[in-house]
């Protein structure tokens, strides 16, 4: 069997592709989301079902982060670099605010004692 050689071009060995069938369906669409054209590599499909993965961040006292909080430590880990002394005091004054309402009996507060 004569096969021509693929060696001229990315075209040339997505039609040698193409003539096997190893690019399975194209389907013409149009738009930068969509963009199946050519090759039919891409498959933009909906999942239906949602992946179940929920990626939760916590800190160094075992307070919930979102996901900008928990960006900026993995960025001041990575870099080297911490928060100014300022913002660091504030945050343990935070911290231990918190800390202390946790650890407060409010039960005496509810009855009114």
């Amino acid at each position: 069997v004569y096969e021509k050689p693929a060696s001229s071009g990315m075209g040339a060995a997505l039609q040698m592709a193409r003539t096997r069938g190893m690019l399975g369906e194209e389907r013409e669409s149009a738009g930068r989301m969509f963009d199946m054209k050519g090759a039919g590599l891409h498959a933009y499909e909906e999942d239906k079902e949602k992946s179940g993965v929920n990626l939760q961040y916590y800190d160094e006292f075992g307070r919930k982060m979102t996901q900008k909080q928990a960006f900026r430590q993995l960025s001041w880990k990575f870099h080297g670099k911490m928060p100014s002394k300022k913002r660091r005091e504030r945050r343990m004054a935070e911290v231990e605010k918190q800390m202390a309402e946790q650890s407060k009996d409010r039960a005496m507060e509810y009855m009114g004692a």
